[in-house]
């Protein structure tokens, strides 16, 4: 079974910006007091991680 890895991810991609675009227009729904924190820390985490810096 070959599985492209790219696409995959492009599908969970897609799936998880359609979630925040939702429970951002819905904040009081309990999936969205549940998951937006969480999403939230691990894209920052993710955005303090330079790819680039280990080279200068």
């Amino acid at each position: 079974m070959n599985i492209n890895l790219d696409s995959v991810f492009s599908l969970m991609n897609r799936a998880l910006h359609e979630f925040q675009a939702w429970a951002l227009q819905n904040p009081q729904e309990t999936l969205s007091k549940t998951f937006l924190p969480t999403i939230a820390l691990r894209e920052g985490l993710i955005a303090n991680e330079s790819t680039y810096l280990h080279i200068k």
